[in-house]
């Protein structure tokens, strides 16, 4: 619960504070960011909003950040799968579900494309704002509720 709160903060300063200036992201920083927001999705879970806040600090145009904020997840999914594999999970039981979830993942990314070829850059950075700061007020939401 305490976990939830301080990424939900966090994700909310990404989001709306200062923003730091082109030279100060290093690729150094970015690996950094990578290993906190991995190591943070075994504690949290969906990191997802906070993936998108780091992403979303660079003045990067809308498809670099979108095409940075998917390899991201990608990868810390293709990790997740891998531990999880590690451990014994069966993902043949889940076959069908997981199957039914890649289809509906390639058609909501196929969908989302044509939407943000159509949009202004201004647009989407608004929206993708509002939407990752949605996002951490759920986080926020849920450990409030989690606590009584």
């Amino acid at each position: 619960m305490i976990i939830q709160y301080a990424v939900a903060g966090f994700i909310l300063f990404l989001v709306w504070g200062q923003k730091p200036k082109a030279a100060e992201t290093s690729a150094l920083g970015r690996c950094v960011s990578g290993f906190f927001t991995t190591l943070a999705s075994m504690f949290v879970g969906a990191t997802g909003p906070l993936v998108a806040a780091f992403v979303h600090r660079n003045n990067s145009s809308k498809m670099q950040i979108t095409a940075t904020f998917a390899t991201c997840m990608t990868f810390q999914h293709g990790l997740k799968a891998f531990v999880f594999t590690a451990v014994g999970f069966s993902f043949v039981q889940w076959a069908g579900l997981i199957v039914a979830m890649i289809a509906s993942g390639a058609l909501g990314t196929y969908i989302g494309l044509k939407v943000l070829k159509k949009i202004s850059s201004e647009i989407f950075s608004v929206l993708f704002k509002w939407v990752v700061t949605l996002l951490a007020l759920r986080l926020l939401w849920q450990a409030v509720s989690a606590s009584f």
